[in-house]
């Protein structure tokens, strides 16, 4: 007895397939979905960033799209000298932004040196406060010290 995959092999026959079977790409439409309405009521409460913008897309380029400028020999030169200076404004906030950051670690240092010294004598004199207090009760308790003695009637 043969197998029938070698049967077909030897005399050049194709494994049968079922038309149902084979791969057919598959079309869907694009979906297109309606818009978000969001109530005025909801919009009210809703950070700027998740407001809708109610402005739709400008179908013609305004008119100060369309001109063109063309800076005179004065004009270039103030722009020029204005982003000079707003180039060395720039500079100098961060600067003092990273002197500040400098500063706010020595500070924060400090008094986490002043925190940890507080917390030492706190914790010293809390000790020696107990220490007193615990010689205080066992006299006492001992029924001994200091006191009167009492008279005997």
């Amino acid at each position: 007895m043969r197998i029938t995959g070698k049967i077909r092999a030897e005399m050049g026959i194709p494994a049968p397939s079922d038309p149902d079977s084979t791969y057919r790409k598959i079309e869907r439409p694009t979906r297109r979905f309606n818009p978000l309405k969001v109530p005025k009521a909801i919009q009210g409460s809703l950070p700027y960033a998740s407001k809708q913008m109610s402005m739709s897309k400008a179908k013609k380029p305004t008119y100060l799209q369309k001109r063109t400028v063309i800076l005179g020999g004065e004009e270039k030169r103030a722009r020029d000298l204005l982003q000079k200076v707003m180039t060395l404004r720039n500079e100098k906030t961060r600067k003092r932004k990273e002197k500040k950051a400098v500063d706010r670690e020595k500070h924060l240092k400090k008094v986490q040196e002043s925190e940890d010294l507080r917390k030492a004598r706190e914790k010293r004199e809390k000790k020696e406060f107990w220490e007193r207090e615990g010689r205080k009760r066992k006299t006492d308790s001992e029924g001994g010290g200091r006191g009167k003695k009492r008279r005997q009637e």
